[in-house]
């Protein structure tokens, strides 16, 4: 199972995936919201998710924010078969770029550059894949973001780094 795969690639310097309970604590998060939700497959930047969630909170805790975050912030369509939500998000990237920042955009045209090369990782992961796992103050307000903005904050942030 992938699950099973990624779990000690989440933060593998982190105290707290450096143990068989912090592992553990991760794996019932995910196998939780495996059953929890069926519309969904497992995908490689969930584990990110969780991961910082746990960081933060006991792992039943994590488990609803979990839950909150793929319903209230609308992500469950990057995470169904066949990954609609991945081509979604990659198109507006690339219509907000194509507003915003015109000379980039017409650069990645000429090079054929789409937003899913440089950003899945972003959109799978919500970030977490790239915030440092002991910057607990920058994950806190970057889901505190997450979940009162959802998506505007999300293209406003890529927006920025680009």
């Amino acid at each position: 199972m992938q699950i099973e795969r990624d779990l000690t690639r989440t933060f593998p310097k982190n105290k707290l995936f450096e143990s068989e309970d912090g592992i553990s604590k991760l794996r019932k998060v995910l196998r939780a919201y495996s059953c929890y939700d069926r519309t969904v497959d497992y995908v490689q930047g969930m584990n990110f998710i969780a991961g910082q969630l746990l960081l933060h909170c006991k792992p039943a805790m994590a488990f609803w924010l979990f839950v909150e975050l793929i319903e209230a912030c609308e992500l469950r369509d990057i995470f169904q078969p066949g990954l609609p939500g991945l081509e979604k998000h990659s198109y507006i990237i690339r219509l907000l770029v194509k507003k915003h920042i015109p000379k980039l955009h017409e650069h990645f045209e000429v090079h054929q550059v789409r937003p899913n090369v440089f950003a899945s990782d972003w959109i799978f992961s919500s970030f977490m894949s790239v915030i440092p796992e002991d910057n607990y103050k920058l994950s806190a307000a970057f889901f505190t973001k997450l979940f009162r903005y959802k998506w505007e904050f999300f293209y406003k942030l890529i927006l920025t780094i680009l």
